[in-house]
């Protein structure tokens, strides 16, 4: 525990829980530096707004405010520095929130409201669930959150947006919006109802939410992108890490991941200034990564291309590399049961792919992408079955001899 008299705190107040934080240190009169900036400000720019280290206590706590330059200017000039976070890599696994932390170091012990902020700004819906925490409640804190953020009319907006314009790849729902709702469109897109949520919090458990994928162009330009967002099951938290070593990703993208033991998310900026930020890149390896994870391609019967993990999911092991030889192995057994079809695909040139459909052998070689306007991927969507987007490569559907909607060949296509 820190002494209080000791402590210098620097933190920005662009949500709820920040806010909170800057509460507790003014009871406990600690020397503040309050930071101006929305999610993203960094450390550096805390330094530019507060320039006069010397005045600085001997303990500095940094909330929220990434940035190892800024930091080795603190310990330079003899401050002992205690960075909280729960964004990144820094740790194996899911941390305690911000909040959390900071009682920590100053020997605080946090409210009953206060831990709500706390759960709700680490596990989001599923943690104020199992907390118990009502449904009344658990909405009043993320709207007290977004009106801290200035985000509330665009909250509204996206809830609208959301609701008109879903994307559905068995469990993950995609989104292609303007970047005015970055912020704010995943927690519209995640919101429970009153009666999922009343449910699973009556019997103390997380309440099940979508996993949500979006990426975000210019208000004015959807051929440029500027963000990626993902939040999803607590699983793909492992997997989505290696996204933040990849430095053909972070010298193009501002990264960061976080979340905790009932979900993660992710996201992903345009660094100002780059001429070409690795959008592309980053799309094609969260698809990779996230169909290790939540498997969609598991759920449902179309054609599709190739290289994919067919193991079942009793085969699959918390290490994703899956030597070849299973995976042939697999594919062979899947083959030998009529449970798949294999054939190969003629080779097409980039950008000689015909526009219409009209025969299968065509068809085959037309994959096109769900977000074209944004990256270039071997697979396009179909809308077929109510409301799913199965991946396809838009093969003729077979009538259904019982009548009612049509259903889609379940064949694999295999090689070049």
């Amino acid at each position: 525990m820190l002494p209080t008299d000791q402590v210098s705190l620097i933190c920005p107040r662009n949500d709820l829980e920040s806010d909170c934080i800057l509460d507790i240190a003014v009871r406990l009169q600690l020397d503040i530096r309050e930071v101006a900036g929305d999610w993203g400000v960094t450390l550096d720019d805390a330094l530019r707004q507060h320039p006069d280290l010397d005045s600085l206590r001997r303990h500095v706590i940094v909330i929220e405010l990434p940035g190892a330059t800024g930091q080795d200017f603190l310990e330079a000039a003899g401050k002992q520095v205690h960075m909280v976070d729960h964004h990144g890599p820094a740790s194996d696994g899911p941390m305690p929130s911000a909040l959390e932390q900071f009682a920590a170091l100053v020997g605080y012990e946090l409210t009953t409201a206060e831990y709500e902020v706390a759960i709700a700004d680490r596990d989001f819906y599923p943690g104020l669930s199992r907390a118990g925490v009502s449904y009344a409640r658990a909405q009043a804190l993320r709207q007290e959150e977004c009106v801290i953020r200035g985000d509330a009319d665009l909250l509204d907006e996206a809830r609208g947006f959301v609701a008109a314009n879903p994307r559905r790849l068995g469990d993950l729902t995609l989104y292609f919006a303007p970047k005015r709702l970055a912020n704010v469109l995943l927690e519209a897109a995640q919101e429970p109802t009153a009666e999922d949520y009343t449910e699973a919090a009556d019997q103390h458990r997380p309440v099940q939410l979508l996993q949500v994928l979006a990426v975000f162009h210019a208000d004015q330009d959807p051929a440029s992108i500027r963000a990626v967002r993902f939040a999803g099951h607590a699983a793909a938290r492992d997997a989505l890490r290696s996204l933040l070593t990849d430095l053909a990703l972070s010298n193009g993208l501002q990264l960061w991941l976080g979340g905790g033991n009932l979900g993660c998310f992710f996201g992903a900026d345009a660094r100002k200034g780059h001429p070409a930020p690795p959008f592309d890149h980053l799309m094609s390896r969260i698809f990779a990564l996230l169909g290790g994870t939540s498997r969609p391609l598991l759920h449902y019967g179309c054609t599709f291309l190739l290289p994919l993990d067919l193991h079942e999911s009793s085969e699959l092991k918390p290490d994703p590399a899956i030597h070849a030889t299973r995976f042939r192995k697999a594919l062979a057994r899947k083959e030998q049961a009529g449970d798949i079809r294999r054939h190969r695909l003629a080779v097409v040139d980039p950008g000689s792919l015909p526009t219409q459909a009209d025969h299968e052998r065509q068809c085959e070689t037309q994959p096109t992408s769900i977000f074209s306007r944004c990256y270039g991927t071997s697979c396009s969507m179909r809308r077929t079955r109510g409301d799913h987007y199965p991946l396809t490569t838009q093969i003729p559907p077979v009538p259904s001899s019982a009548g009612g909607s049509d259903r889609m060949l379940s064949t694999t296509c295999v090689g070049g």
